[in-house]
């Protein structure tokens, strides 16, 4: 038995071409989507990293400048480095955060470019306070 044949009229192909149109542009927002929340993500971190960074500075202001020794809150908020040596992980960490801020806010507004890759991955290492 044959199968029927199909017919390409005009009709039916406009059709198609609109269900792979709105394929394609399905999937471009789901992209453009997730990178707008790995961009939020980023930007959240990097206020969180500059109100870290003011408080190792003030650290360092109040304690090793100011009396000679550190209190115990700066020893346990930079760790076993002096707050200048942390303050200063920590302005690289926003660096980084910045930048990687900045690509998914670009890949987010075009979505048809592809996101570079990002290696390595994050170490914050910021201790409890």
């Amino acid at each position: 038995m044959r199968l029927p044949r199909v017919r390409f009229t005009v009709r039916r192909m406009m059709i198609g071409i609109a269900v792979v149109a709105l394929s394609i542009a399905w999937v471009a927002e789901r992209h453009r989507t997730k990178c707008h929340e790995y961009a939020d993500l980023y930007a959240s971190g990097e206020i969180s990293a500059r109100n870290y960074l003011a408080r190792l500075e003030s650290c360092d202001a109040h304690c090793y400048l100011g009396k000679g020794a550190a209190c115990e809150r700066c020893v346990r908020m930079a760790g076993s480095k002096s707050p200048y040596q942390r303050a200063q992980e920590v302005r690289d960490l926003i660096t980084e955060v910045v930048r990687r801020k900045q690509i998914f806010q670009r890949a987010s507004y075009r979505p048809w470019l592809p996101v570079p890759p990002l290696c390595p991955p994050l170490d914050c290492g910021t201790p409890e306070v």
